[in-house]
């Protein structure tokens, strides 16, 4: 899936939930489906589309003749703007449109049916559906806000000791999907999260060793890790030396400058 990928499908009242690792968007022909999104409900008929964004889980459920006109978007491709499309997808997954894109669709769809693959991988028909949808959802939608590396960052400092911050959970806090947000946060910052986070844990380590008396064990667990193993090979890794000799060096040193 090269581009913008359409497919022409049918549903029937057997809904089966599952996520996939690319974009969609639900574009409705004929009929109505009832979709939930990760947990929220709406109806896509005439007028109204739905966004499934990359690795969010989906079901869908149908009756009589229906048809809807399936839009595949790759997640690693598009700009900024499309990016911002598909957050607020996340937050928004059922979006109103208008007359004028309903009658788009149609006129798609039947290039569709009559063209077959040579429309649907990746060719312009999609990429052009994709950009009328996209200006609609965002026209009139201010983005004022910290972008999404920034606020995962800060979400990182303050709760960089937490053992249950992950990366799921990181990215569900700012509204992106854990590849979105990996990429975004690798590109503002030269790192990837998870790599900030276990540099944030060994900083603080760092400090707590040179200044403290914690059993190896309790400072582990204090900066976010379940054993002293895990601790120890993590605090190797990243500072050369295990957390008993960074001790001692850091209170031979202390000692010296007194």
């Amino acid at each position: 899936m090269a581009g913008a990928q359409l497919d022409i499908r049918s549903y029937d009242r057997d809904g089966v939930s599952h996520s996939h690792a690319h974009h969609q968007a639900v574009l409705p022909l004929r009929g109505d489906m009832e979709m939930e999104i990760e947990g929220q409900g709406g109806v896509v008929s005439l007028g109204q589309v739905a966004l499934v964004a990359e690795g969010w889980c989906h079901s869908s459920a149908a009756e009589g003749e229906n048809a809807f006109l399936i839009l595949d978007r790759p997640s690693d491709v598009g700009g900024e703007e499309e990016e911002r499309f598909w957050e607020l997808g996340v937050k928004r997954p059922f979006v109103t449109t208008d007359s004028a894109f309903a009658t788009l669709c149609l006129a798609v769809a039947d290039e569709v049916s009559q063209l077959g693959g040579a429309v649907a991988e990746g060719g312009p028909a999609g990429r052009f559906l994709l950009q009328a949808l996209q200006r609609r959802v965002l026209q009139g939608r201010p983005w004022s806000r910290l972008q999404a590396g920034e606020r995962a960052r800060r979400i990182i400092e303050v709760r960089c000791c937490d053992p249950a911050l992950d990366m799921a959970e990181l990215a569900d806090a700012v509204g992106l999907s854990a590849s979105a947000l990996h990429r975004r946060f690798k590109a503002q910052y030269g790192l990837s999260p998870m790599r900030y986070l276990a540099e944030q844990r060994m900083e603080r380590a760092a400090r707590l060793l040179a200044t403290g008396d914690l059993p190896l064990a309790e400072l582990g667990l204090s900066v976010g890790y379940g054993d002293q193993s895990a601790f120890t090979r993590a605090f190797r890794r990243h500072h050369g030396v295990p957390p008993a000799r960074y001790r001692i060096a850091s209170r031979q040193k202390r000692h010296r400058g007194r």
